[in-house]
């Protein structure tokens, strides 16, 4: 083998081991990197999850706030219903307890806003009207549960 094809030859190998270790460092480069970016990620992840929760307990809230203004008409009925119609049929004597929301609930089903009304959504509707949180003062009391009577608000008269 003539000299020059020798040198030419190292030359070549030379250069392969140069352009070897110039792909290494370029893998080792994008290997930091893409570490780097997996890392900003995942804490943008944890970010992301936390305010998502935040955004769900708030909109939870928010519904909360509107369902409390969507059955205030119905709440309305249901104690104009109970002071009007039920409550001036009630016999302390015979029932000391109070009235109980099922009788006071089928006199409702004879009503117009009452006829689709299931049972469950006019007790909720009687526990709201005797929750302080709903309704300030509550319009309604109970001592025994299901049995109810209105309540002695401060400052009016019945």
């Amino acid at each position: 083998m003539s000299q020059a094809k020798l040198v030419d030859f190292a030359g070549r190998l030379s250069e392969l081991a140069e352009d070897h270790r110039r792909i290494l460092d370029a893998v080792n480069r994008s290997q930091q990197v893409a570490a780097y970016y997996q890392e900003d990620a995942s804490k943008w992840r944890a970010a992301v999850a936390l305010l998502k929760g935040e955004l769900i307990r708030q909109h939870q809230a928010q519904l909360y706030r509107s369902n409390e203004g969507k059955f205030a008409v119905l709440r309305r009925q249901v104690y104009e219903h109970f002071r009007d119609v039920v409550f001036q049929n009630w016999d302390p004597a015979q029932a000391p307890d109070g009235i109980y929301y099922h009788d006071a609930f089928l006199l409702a089903q004879k009503e117009t806003w009452g006829a689709r009304m299931n049972e469950a959504t006019y007790r909720r509707r009687w526990n709201e009207l005797a929750d302080k949180r709903v309704t300030n003062p509550p319009l309604l009391e109970w001592e025994k549960p299901g049995y109810y009577v209105l309540a002695q608000l401060e400052g009016s008269t019945q």
